[in-house]
This record gives C-alpha cells, sequence and structure tokens, in this order.
C-alpha cells in the first residue's frame, strides 16, 4: 500500500524528501495501531489467563508489582520484534533513508515499551479470573479502554516523532541549526518519545497491581 502511496520520486528532491518523511509516520501510526490490535488479543488477557492459578500466585512469596513486572518483561521482546519488523518494512516500502529506518527502530522500541505496559497494567485492572471462555477477557470493556490509552500514547508519541525525523531525515532543515541546537534536538526529541512510553507503562502497571490489592 505504501508503494502505491510513492508518486514523488519524480519530483524536486525537497519533495521527495517531505514525502518520505510524511510515509514514514504515517507508516509508524499505522504499524503502531496494528501492534496495539495484537497486544489486545495477546497482551492484554495475559493476567487474567492466569484464571484459578491466581490463588497459587497471592500466596507466594512474589509480589503483585514484581509479577505485572515480569508478565511485561515476558511480552515486551516479542512485541518489539514485531514493532520493528513492522515499521522498518514500511519505512524501506516507501524508500526511507537510512536515517529513517534508524529513526523508525527507536520510536518501534519506545512505542512497543508504552503499547506492552498499557497492555499489561489495563489488563491487570480489569483481571477477570473466573471466564468460561478467553473471548470473554478479549471482548471486554477494559480490551476498549486498552486501544484508546494506546491511541493516545501513540498520538502523542508522534509528536516529538515528528521533530526527531526532521532533523534526521531533513538535510536543509539540520544546515539551519548549530551543531550543539541539532545534538540537542535529537537528544531532546527522543528523550521525549521514551519518557512519554515509559511513564505510560509505569503509571499502568502501578494501577493495574494497586487495583488488584486494594480494588480501586
Amino acid at each position: 500500500n505504501f508503494q502505491t502511496l510513492y508518486k514523488a520520486q519524480d519530483h524536486a528532491e525537497v519533495i521527495v524528501v517531505w514525502w518520505q518523511i510524511l510515509l514514514s509516520l504515517a507508516n509508524i501510526a499505522f504499524g503502531a495501531c496494528v501492534v496495539a490490535a495484537i497486544a489486545t488479543r495477546f497482551v492484554y488477557p495475559s493476567v487474567s489467563l492466569e484464571g484459578r492459578a491466581y490463588s497459587i500466585i497471592r500466596v507466594s512469596p512474589l509480589t503483585l508489582e514484581r509479577f505485572l513486572f515480569y508478565k511485561f518483561l515476558i511480552w515486551l521482546g516479542p512485541i518489539i520484534v514485531m514493532s520493528i519488523v513492522l515499521f522498518i518494512s514500511g519505512t524501506l516500502a516507501v524508500g526511507g533513508t537510512t536515517e529513517s529506518v534508524i529513526t523508525t527502530s527507536i520510536v518501534a522500541v519506545a512505542m512497543s515499551v508504552g503499547i506492552t505496559g498499557l497492555g499489561i497494567g489495563v489488563g491487570a485492572y480489569y483481571a477477570r479470573f473466573d471466564w468460561d471462555s478467553t473471548a470473554q477477557v478479549t471482548s471486554s470493556f477494559g480490551s476498549l479502554l486498552f486501544m484508546l490509552f494506546s491511541l493516545a500514547v501513540i498520538g502523542l508519541s508522534l509528536i516529538p516523532a515528528s521533530f526527531l525525523f526532521m532533523l534526521a531525515c531533513v538535510p536543509s532543515f539540520a544546515d539551519q541549526l548549530p551543531t550543539y541546537d541539532y545534538i540537542l534536538g535529537i537528544i531532546g526529541s527522543t528523550s521525549l518519545i521514551i519518557i512519554i512510553n515509559v511513564l505510560a507503562a509505569r503509571r499502568a502497571l502501578a494501577a493495574g497491581a494497586n487495583f488488584i490489592v486494594t480494588g480501586k
């Protein structure tokens, strides 16, 4: 689909560069939504799928915070791999540069942290251990909220990601900035993407653990 959209290669070089950035950002947005949808099916219900075995976890020395953190770590690796494959495939499909591929990889890893943390945290908050079918978990109100929270995090992450792509992939834009400002912009925008997703993951995990323990 992105190859079909890529029609600007015969225009001026500046137009081609900006068009690639636009398609790369669209690729990240659509790819992140795909990852969130897959996480809804596999990551979100992972806590509830403990089922009746959850009582064994409660009497073990493992704290709920540590239990959710381990769940997060277990799912983070597969989600990162899937995100990188999806995001980079789309970037290469539109003829992205090496800088675009590197930038896309950074955003993919950061968003994976946020989506996985939200999946585990929201899944714990709306955990249901007395299910008769796993479909009851994946089709619950909590899964809808997880998708909405994921879309919010994706939208927030795209703001600094846009600036990061402009700095890394538009030579004319980067040449106008002093070296110090350029480096500061790269570090700042990258850090902001990471902070948004890490905070979302930590807040969701903490809220999920707290609700299981206290019920509020």
